[in-house]
């Protein structure tokens, strides 16, 4: 049986970058450009959220909203943390707030090689619609998924569903 635990979501801010970029380091070989997250937070139509154990920050996702269409930028979930659903709960939040924004669908793109992070997505009702190759700099490939149907009453059920899941496994609080 997993430990319990309290995880706050609340909005990215300014102030979360340097925790945000330690996280980014220890999870990608690739990193966003200095200014990135900066900008990103600037933008109207811009969601970027955090979770944090006991003040400490322990991953974030990211996602521009573009007419009708959430595309997810990023996430990541610090090391120290993984296997505790807190992946889960920031695509549970985050895909709320485009259901909440009008969004219709998503849509992101994920290394074909990240198996975890495929299925997180699948979970969600995501599914391949095609790769592009050498999409990363190290020449790895991507696969383009998309969440159709967003708004639609099955897709909020498999949303209430991926809840009462981790609702059983940890503590959720949100800001």
């Amino acid at each position: 049986m997993q430990k319990r635990i309290n995880i706050t979501i609340r909005k990215m801010t300014i102030n979360d970058i340097p925790e945000v970029r330690k996280i980014e380091s220890l999870c990608f070989d690739e990193k966003w450009h200095d200014r990135a997250f900066e900008d990103d937070l600037t933008q109207k139509n811009s969601c970027y959220i955090i979770a944090q154990y006991k003040n400490k920050l322990s991953g974030y996702m990211g996602a521009w909203f573009v007419g009708d269409e959430a595309h997810v930028t990023t996430i990541a979930v610090s090391p120290e943390f993984r296997g505790c659903g807190i992946g889960k709960l920031l695509a549970w939040k985050l895909l709320n707030t485009a259901i909440d924004y009008g969004c219709r669908w998503a849509t992101l793109e994920v290394s074909v090689k990240n198996e975890p992070a495929g299925n997180l997505y699948r979970s969600f009702g995501f599914s391949g619609i095609c790769n592009r190759k050498d999409y990363y700099q190290n020449g790895e490939e991507a696969e383009i998924m998309l969440a159709r149907n967003i708004q639609f009453r099955s897709f909020k059920n498999r949303l209430e569903k991926i809840k009462r899941e981790w609702e059983q496994k940890i503590c959720l609080s949100l800001e």
